[in-house]
């Protein structure tokens, strides 16, 4: 009974060993050729997506087994982006922590329960937040919440002792719409609870941007409260 308790043990061990550092590995593997995404986000595909990194000083995925069973790829150019988004927001916003949520498999196509993210190109962000204190501080997320997605914050943006940081979301859209270029990307729409937008509205970083990118004025099938969706596409396209 002993020796089978250390196997389990050991085994268990192994299993959370590979979850938190398996994507990290496959990242070191991958090959340097560029992605390529046809079609659009919701009935496209991609060719050789990149895995995201499992995290960085100022970011962490939403799911270590989401991450290594391959639910964060993106286009390459995408990934580049994302990545020097978050460099610059360790200058502009160095306490802020960013969780990225889920993107696309690495071929793309459909991404249950999704409706897009099927070229490599969608990204779902979950919203920074700050404690009762007004401090940054990282969003929890695990199977409990659904890796996030079944958190609910109400329209003013608390939920219990967190309020979400506006104006660090204000800042990270901004940043991406503004680097974007220098990856022949460019934001196409970007969908985020419409209660929220006048609280984006009344940030510093936030002020003319709703009209500067395009927000979804509708709303979608769920209430995108506890993340921001943002699609991309090629400028040449």
């Amino acid at each position: 009974m002993k020796n089978i308790l250390k196997i389990l043990s050991l085994f268990i061990f192994l299993l959370l060993i590979i979850i938190k550092y398996g994507n990290t590995i496959i990242v070191s593997l991958e090959d340097n050729n560029d992605s390529i995404s046809v079609g659009d986000v919701s009935s496209g595909t991609m060719t050789n997506g990149k895995r995201l990194p499992t995290s960085g000083d100022n970011f962490v995925t939403y799911s270590y087994l989401g991450s290594l069973i391959g639910r964060t790829h993106t286009n390459s150019y995408l990934k580049n982006l994302i990545l020097e988004a978050y460099q610059i927001l360790r200058i502009t916003n160095p306490k802020s922590c960013f969780v990225y949520g889920e993107t696309s498999w690495k071929n793309g196509g459909y991404f249950w329960p999704h409706r897009t993210h099927k070229n490599g190109l969608s990204v779902d962000f979950m919203v920074p937040i700050l404690n009762e204190n007004n401090e940054p501080v990282c969003l929890e997320t695990n199977v409990i919440n659904k890796w996030g997605y079944a958190l609910e914050f109400d329209s003013t943006g608390k939920l219990d002792s967190y309020q979400i940081d506006f104006e660090a979301i204000a800042n990270h859209i901004k940043i991406l719409n503004e680097t974007a270029s220098k990856y022949n990307l460019k934001i196409n729409r970007v969908i985020f609870d419409v209660n929220y937008h006048p609280l984006l509205d009344k940030t510093n970083s936030g002020k003319n941007l709703i009209n500067t990118i395009l927000f979804t004025k509708f709303k979608p099938w769920v209430r995108h409260d506890e993340h921001y969706h943002i699609d991309f596409e090629f400028i040449s396209n």
